[in-house]
């Protein structure tokens, strides 16, 4: 029993000998963002490099594709040496990214690129000297900072100049003293590059130039703003993914600002007023949040932080819109393969735009086209059909029907409307159209239309109305299937285990998006399947036309000989006949026959000559016929290869995500958009 207590109090004593010394790990560790200026254009952090990269490497989706023989498609694709050895080195460089001593030791934990506004503008830069080309590189350059967190161990020096002299460029090392700090300077020799670094307890500040390192160690020794204080960054790190493994943002209404300052300087003045029309919506757009959690379910998230205040007032609505919870989440079958539901439908403002874009064609006749249209309808666009449509769209699939002739997805399409009674008009247009013949039938207390086709159950559309919603739908069956998932709530989007298991989709939100990744792969790869087959089958009656056309080209080639032979035989005859009439007159003798007998000579030469000309003319349509042959599409096999080596290996990848989920909505100040990826 004694032995027993003696290793529990070992085993107390170790524990918190450990978590004492975690914290004051921690309590050491440098963060990133107080060694970094604030106000960047572009930031980027990567955490737990190493990690994230050896899970995704040994994801299902990687191994998938690092089981592609790239071998047998540079094969295939016949390179020249050198362009297959590029290809090559890249594709190892790429695949010994872990193991390479530059990554292993310096990018492996954590890591950060900052970018920082970039304000001198230059009339004509084609202008400037070689002086002054390098020294506008480098001051380009220079606002570009990399830092990344180290293991005490590590010789930076001895790695960065392996890694540089490694793809052939010689350095020597300068050190620069600066606030009691050593920035360490690596020159590469014959090239004006100057890398330069310098180690910040855990931290290793990398720079083109010494500016951007100098400004690190002022915000280190706090004598400049760090970023970690910045308001800004408060605000865009507050709108990060919990757990992120990746953060990033770029101020948008920088970069407009210097792009627009250099289109400026190089336009004339009386040309501003353009440039400004251009840069006025941009202006709205502020900055762009991006952060990722790669867990079992790789979650991104997206933000567009925009200044209302700055858009035009024509699509001031589209931008308000508001976030609302998805209804039609009652109707759609739980067992879709794809689903889009989008909130912030305006008819009203494609249809202004629509008008704008009429005005390029003369007033009159663009009021005879619409004046048309409306009595076509029997309505107004402007006062009946635009009012009458409600705001949300979108739309479902269940299937991909591969047992007919060709192929027919089971696809339903939804909106939501104002006024049935004008919507009903538009539709019972359909009656005036001849040969179809309209169906009514009723399902579970529900009315539905129809239209029966010469082409099976699989293809009878008809629209029905659930609620508020008019939904047109491929066939009954899928009518049927949506009615059934309105009137018993277990059927329905409701109840799919995606939706149903993640609280976060079922906010309000102004879209939504749903695929099965698995099994939309599977219906693609049958859909490729089928195409191959019908390309087989065209390439089949391609060839016996082709061995037609071929057939008829040796025979033309066979007539043009022999005309050809013929007309060297009529130009030989003549030369002769030409002689006997020289002879004949020569000696003063009748040579009437033989002139007619030339002229028939020649009349025959003409024929041929005629013949020859038909005959060339076939060579070449039939040359031409040939050639089409040859450039229409791929050679089989060879099609057959990239889809057996590349095509289907990539979609066997992609199919080992069981899901993608995408859904929007607005703030008062931005739109967020999360998109979601959960393997199997």
């Amino acid at each position: 029993m004694k032995k027993i207590i003696a290793i529990f109090i070992i085993l107390i004593l170790l524990g918190a000998a450990a978590f004492f010394g975690y914290q004051h790990l921690n309590k050491d560790q440098l963060a990133i963002e107080n060694v970094l200026e604030q106000d960047p254009v572009f930031y980027f952090k990567f955490s737990d490099i190493n990690k994230n990269i050896n899970a995704l490497a040994q994801s299902p989706f990687w191994m998938k594709i690092g089981a592609i023989q790239w071998d047998l498609v540079l094969d295939e694709m016949k390179l020249a040496p050198h362009e297959r050895a590029i290809v090559e080195k890249v594709q190892q460089e790429l695949s010994n990214v872990t193991q390479n001593p530059l990554f292993q030791n310096l990018f492996s934990k954590e890591a950060v690129v900052a970018v920082y506004p970039y304000e001198q503008v230059y009339e004509d830069i084609t202008k400037l000297s070689n002086q002054e080309m390098i020294k506008a590189v480098e001051s380009f350059f220079s606002k570009f900072l990399i830092v990344t967190r180290l293991s005490p161990e590590v010789q930076v020096l001895e790695i960065l100049t392996r890694s540089i002299e490694k793809y052939g460029a010689n350095v020597t090392l300068e050190k620069e003293e600066y606030n009691n700090e050593t920035i360490n300077l690596l020159k590469v020799k014959n090239t004006p590059v100057v890398f330069a670094y310098a180690r910040l307890k855990d931290l290793l500040v990398i720079g083109f130039g010494s500016d951007g390192v100098k400004a690190s160690i002022d915000v280190f020794l706090k004598q400049g703003s760090p970023l970690a204080g910045s308001s800004d960054y408060a605000k865009k790190s507050g709108r990060f993914v919990k757990s992120a493994d990746m953060e990033s943002y770029w101020n948008v209404d920088s970069l407009l600002k210097f792009l627009e300052d250099q289109i400026k300087i190089r336009s004339k003045f009386s040309q501003h007023e353009r440039v400004e029309d251009y840069f006025q919506m941009m202006r709205a757009f502020q900055s762009v949040v991006i952060s990722m959690d790669m867990d079992k379910i790789n979650t991104i998230k997206t933000e567009i932080m925009l200044d209302k205040s700055q858009l035009p007032a024509d699509v001031l609505p589209m931008y308000n819109c508001r976030s609302v919870e998805n209804a039609s989440t009652a109707f759609v079958p739980k067992d879709v393969i794809g689903y889009q539901w989008n909130k912030c439908f305006d008819l009203g403002y494609y249809w202004n735009q629509m008008q704008r874009d009429l005005q390029q064609m003369p007033a009159e006749a663009t009021q005879q086209q619409i004046a048309s249209i409306e009595g076509f309808l029997g309505m107004s666009i402007e006062k009946d059909l635009i009012p009458a449509i409600g705001d949300e769209i979108g739309g479902f699939m269940k299937d991909l029907d591969m047992s007919g002739p060709f192929p027919l997805p089971k696809i339903a399409l939804f909106i939501k409307v104002k006024n049935k009674d004008t919507i009903q008009k538009l539709l019972d247009l359909l009656k005036t159209v001849p040969l179809v013949a309209l169906q009514n039938e009723e399902y579970s207390n529900v009315a539905y239309h129809y239209v029966a086709l010469p082409l099976g159950e699989a293809l009878q559309p008809g629209y029905f109305y659930l609620d508020d919603y008019l939904i047109i739908a491929m066939n009954r069956q899928l009518i049927k299937d949506s009615i059934d998932a309105y009137k018993n709530g277990e059927n329905s989007f409701k109840d799919n285990k995606a939706f149903a298991s993640y609280p976060i989709f079922k906010e309000k939100n102004m879209s939504f998006y749903f695929i099965r990744t698995d099994q939309i792969m599977a219906k693609f790869k049958g859909l490729i399947e089928w195409g191959n087959r019908f390309n087989l089958s065209q390439s089949a009656k391609q060839d016996a036309f082709r061995a037609g056309a071929e057939r008829r080209l040796d025979d033309v080639n066979g007539q043009y000989e022999a005309k050809e032979q013929e007309s060297t035989t009529i130009d030989e005859n003549i030369t002769k006949v030409e002689d006997e009439i020289w002879l004949l007159e020569s000696k003063n003798e009748d040579a009437a026959s033989k002139r007619n007998q030339l002229a028939e000579l020649q009349k025959d030469k003409g024929l041929v000559a005629d013949d020859l000309e038909k005959l060339s003319a076939q060579k070449q349509e039939l040359q031409e016929v040939i050639s089409g042959y040859d450039s229409r599409g791929q050679d089989p096999q060879k099609r057959q290869f990239l889809l057996d080596q590349v095509v289907f290996p990539i979609l066997d990848a992609i199919e080992t995500n069981e899901w993608f989920v995408s859904t929007g909505k607005t703030t008062n100040d931005s739109f967020e958009f999360l998109f979601s990826i959960k393997g199997k």
